[in-house]
């Protein structure tokens, strides 16, 4: 009774803690990257862009509230299991943007009509816009990280100073 995703992925889940996972993956590699292109040009297919054009304020609104959301929550996170605070404003930038997962998730609330489309079409904007996003916020990681955590200055040079006495 499931889709044919949502079997797919759990047969995935289900297959990956086996001892076959290692000839799984030999026999899926040549096909990996031509599935995953074809699934980011179905969702790019998706994607009504005279809708999003119109309606540009709220998909940038719920693209900043997407990532501020979930790059505090993850940053919280790691921070909470122990990390530092520039390590975990790091991951908090390099996983900010929304996921995979949620494009299925997307289709899946699409074809059951639980959303209205307009709303579907401005979130599925939000969603590629954070994704294409994240390189450059990668990019930018260290900069932004330095201006938001002043401890991250001190760790960066007694890591210096670490390199500089074992060199001596």
């Amino acid at each position: 009774g499931l889709s044919t995703a949502l079997g797919a992925f759990l047969a995935g889940v289900m297959l990956a803690d086996t001892p076959y996972r290692h000839e799984l993956e030999t026999d899926v590699e040549p096909f990996r990257s031509i599935l995953l292109g074809l699934f980011f040009l179905a969702v790019g297919m998706m994607l009504d862009l005279s809708l999003v054009l119109r309606e540009l304020v709220a998909v940038v609104a719920l693209f900043a509230a997407l990532m501020a959301g979930k790059f505090a929550l993850i940053a919280a996170l790691s921070r909470a299991f122990g990390a530092a605070p520039g390590t975990a404003l790091r991951v908090g930038l390099a996983a900010a943007q929304a996921g995979e997962f949620g494009f299925v998730m997307l289709s899946l609330t699409s074809a059951a009509g639980f959303v209205p489309e307009r709303f579907l079409q401005i979130l599925l904007a939000a969603m590629i816009f954070s994704m294409l996003a994240t390189p450059f916020l990668i990019q930018a990681s260290d900069r932004i990280v330095m201006r938001l955590s002043r401890s991250e200055w001190l760790l960066r040079s007694l890591a210096l100073h670490r390199v500089a006495v074992q060199s001596i």
